[in-house]
């Protein structure tokens, strides 16, 4: 065999961080603001809510012959392209204009993607816009539109300006001498294919689509008991932008919530794209009730405090390990809190997104990062822990932040109103360990599992190669690039397998269960293959990443080593 004598192309570039974040100086500039008043909306808390009106279908015609359906018919009409009307929000809308009517206010945010996903729609981030008049005798049909019609018409018109996809629906209500119209808006992120949200024989769901705008990679997560949840089985078939996931509902559940994640390219956050709602038999039997938790005592003068008991109280139950309060990243996230909401709620997307990676970057956390999450949210009517805590876990990105199992650290950034109580919450898990045969066991099996979904055999496992090990080290403590390192694992066992073909690959992310696989390694027919894991932070990185190596050999191919 006669081998390079030095690593070419890729394999001689130094590491990338694997995620970016801005640095400690891009955020100082930044102003510290307070979270606007109007984040804290009005609204009316219930302790259960019944759906009337009946769900429906994306694929169903949108029959409304009322003035207000010619009003949708022109605003979607004048959007074309950018804009689409949507059966399953016009329920939604119905819902909402009834609640209004009956008790006076907006429902909480909980209640309203309840309302929106328990009618069909899959839309993360539905907004209702209600108009309502209210006096005896009643005003008529015609006079509620002749008052509203033109507010109706300038609503929608700044709601759905620019190319964002937009889902919009309008409906009435009418309740003793209070008559309303409600719009529902929502960003149009993926299309899903028509699904049966009723589980099967075997507990499953599946859930397919495509995404509309470019995505890295996806995943879906669905709640699981009272605070777990889990990951859904991806079809590997399914390229991006199209997505495909057989999500399975716990036994002692007869609804569970479901979220499609996707993570766009060169970016560390993940954004939802769908909300589902899936169930056991008759969906009609549904009824909304918020998530029980036992409120925290007294009046949470200390709100980060009170957070961080009432989530470690929560993961003891679930069997997990307490996380510690990381309090330099707090004061951190803590000055820039309101900023995020102020630059969230008007639509400042890119110093919302640059803000919140600055805060899950983590500078102030003690260790080395291996992973993150972020969660933000805002609840009224409400003044107690407990209450944002009852919010934060009702669907799964919630629990994927607050019950990660490998989280140790949290940095809580608290926010009060007068009517409501906030919170920024970051969670992190660390490099807490050199030893990674089990990570290198999981990637094995990983690999397996897919080849498997694909109709190929399993690959044969090779015996640990000394000088990967000892590659793997060097990476670990910063004295040799991975692609330096992988090409002396090559040279290394191409010596001890003459006659064969030696591929290497290797590989670098945060999460292992979402690392890129290689192709050439779904595809191989036959051979046998060593994996390797270890971790390392890039100079100047925020946090550290695995390093996956791939040893395959390929007995049937020419002698030699394949870069």
């Amino acid at each position: 065999m006669v081998a390079p004598e030095a690593p070419t192309g890729s394999l001689a570039k130094p590491s990338a961080p694997t995620a970016v974040f801005p640095t400690e100086g891009d955020l100082a500039p930044l102003p510290s603001l307070p979270a606007p008043a109007e984040a804290f909306g009005d609204t009316v808390a219930v302790n259960r809510w019944s759906v009337k009106a009946s769900a429906q279908t994306e694929n169903a015609a949108y029959e409304d012959s009322s003035p207000w359906g010619e009003i949708a018919r022109t605003a979607a009409s004048a959007h074309s392209g950018a804009a689409r009307l949507s059966p399953a929000l016009r329920c939604a809308a119905t819902e909402i204009a009834r609640f209004y009517s009956e008790k006076g206010g907006l429902p909480t945010e909980s209640l309203r993607r309840f309302l929106v996903a328990r009618c069909g729609a899959t839309e993360p981030d539905a907004t209702p816009y209600i108009y309502g008049l209210t006096g005896l005798p009643a005003p008529s049909d015609s006079q509620l539109v002749a008052r509203a019609a033109d507010g109706v018409r300038q609503y929608l018109e700044k709601a759905l300006a620019g190319e964002t996809p937009r889902a919009f629906a309008i409906a009435t209500s009418r309740f003793d001498e209070r008559v309303s119209v409600a719009v529902v808006v929502a960003a149009d992120p993926a299309t899903l294919e028509p699904l049966a949200r009723s589980v099967d024989a075997q507990r499953n769901v599946t859930i397919r689509g495509t995404v509309r705008a470019g995505a890295a990679n996806a995943m879906a997560l669905v709640n699981r008991g009272d605070y777990g949840f889990a990951s859904c089985t991806p079809d590997p078939e399914a390229a991006l932008p199209k997505f495909g996931f057989s999500c399975h509902l716990d036994d002692k559940d007869n609804y569970a919530w479901v979220q499609v994640l996707v993570r766009r390219a060169n970016r560390v956050m993940d954004d939802s794209v769908a909300d589902v709602l899936v169930y056991e038999g008759d969906p009609e039997h549904l009824e909304y009730r918020p998530h029980p938790l036992e409120k925290s005592a007294g009046g949470d003068a200390d709100v980060r405090t009170a957070l961080l008991a009432g989530v470690n109280r929560a993961r003891a139950a679930a069997g997990l390990g307490l996380l510690s309060l990381a309090a330099a990243q707090s004061g951190t996230n803590a000055r820039l809190a309101g900023t995020l909401i102020d630059a969230s709620l008007k639509n400042r997307a890119t110093d919302a997104d640059r803000i919140a990676l600055g805060m899950l970057a983590g500078w102030n956390v003690d260790g080395t990062i291996r992973n993150g999450g972020l969660f933000m949210g805002l609840v009224t009517p409400a003044r107690d822990a407990g209450s944002w805590l009852d919010f934060a876990i009702e669907r799964p990105v919630g629990r994927y932040v607050l019950f990660d199992p490998d989280a140790r650290r949290i940095a809580i950034a608290p926010l009060q109103a007068q009517n409501g109580i906030g919170a920024v919450v970051t969670t992190y898990a660390l490099f807490d360990s050199p030893k990674h045969d089990a990570d290198a066991d999981h990637v094995f099996r990983r690999l397996t599992a897919t080849r498997s979904a694909l109709g190929r055999a399993a690959l044969a496992a090779r015996p640990h190669v000394g000088a990967l090990d000892e590659q793997s080290a060097r990476v670990l403590a910063g004295a040799v690039e991975p692609g330096a390192a992988l090409f002396t694992s090559m040279q290394s066992l191409a010596a001890q397998v003459s006659g064969a073909r030696v591929h290497g690959y290797v590989v670098e992310a945060n999460d292992l269960d979402r690392a890129p696989q290689p192709q050439d390694l779904l595809e191989a027919n036959g051979g046998s293959l060593v994996v390797s894991v270890t971790h390392h932070r890039v100079k100047g990185a925020a946090w550290g990443q695995y390093v996956i190596f791939y040893l395959y050999v390929d007995a049937a191919a020419a002698p030699g080593v394949q870069l």
